[in-house]
């Protein structure tokens, strides 16, 4: 293996799997649907991401395999025109400081239902993001969602993102999915710039190679 390809695969954050997703609580006493009853005992799953990233380094670039797992939660089945929730939570992070000596502006790219209405978001937890802030654009014309994290965190030091929950309405029908988002490292699904350890920034940009589904909800 050449110094540059065993330099490359090592240049990655070290991740891991949140150990408990934040419950949800969904409507009020007295006016509970059943469809936002089911939203309340929505199973949850730990679904993985493989990306492919594009990395720059010291004496060239390529592209290296990465992976992240998310806890994510929402209802198998919901009634037609009702209002359920999701929540889709990043893992655990740790830059790794043989390679970095930060990474700022940490994103994440989702995409949303097309036969579903956005109705609100929220972020609950997270960690470890002192100095930095959350910022939240929706598309509507291509029904997604991106996440970031604007600021420096260090390397070395473990971030937790927070939980995105999702308040979403159903449609008339049909099948209700959420997943990663991005088709390209110009339109990355997760992406960060790497700070080098003499603090010069570098582009991780990461397509989800395929495409993943986080949860999946019928509505019937």
């Amino acid at each position: 293996m050449s110094t540059v390809k065993s330099w490359a695969k090592r240049i990655a954050a070290v991740g891991a799997v949140a150990a408990v997703a934040i419950p949800v609580s969904v409507g009020s006493a007295g006016a509970e649907t059943t469809a936002e009853a089911q939203a309340q005992t929505a199973a949850t799953a730990s679904v993985p991401v493989g990306y492919n990233c594009y990395v720059e380094f010291p004496g060239g670039h390529n592209v290296l395999p990465y992976s992240l797992t998310f806890a994510t939660k929402a209802p198998a089945k919901v009634a037609p025109h009702k209002k359920f929730t999701v929540e889709l939570d990043p893992p655990v992070i740790t830059p790794n400081p043989q390679y970095n000596s930060g990474v700022k502006d940490v994103q994440v790219q989702y995409q949303l239902p097309a036969n579903a209405s956005l109705v609100k978001y929220e972020l609950v937890g997270g960690s470890g993001l002192a100095g930095t802030h959350a910022v939240v654009t929706v598309d509507y014309g291509t029904n997604t969602l991106t996440y970031k994290q604007a600021g420096t965190l260090a390397a070395g030091q473990p971030f937790d993102l927070p939980t995105l929950k999702l308040k979403l309405e159903s449609g008339a029908s049909g099948v209700i999915n959420t997943g990663t988002a991005g088709t390209s490292f110009d339109d990355p699904a997760f992406t960060w710039v790497r700070l080098d350890l003499q603090g010069a920034p570098a582009p991780f940009k990461c397509v989800a190679n395929p495409q993943t589904t986080f949860t999946t909800t019928t509505v019937r």
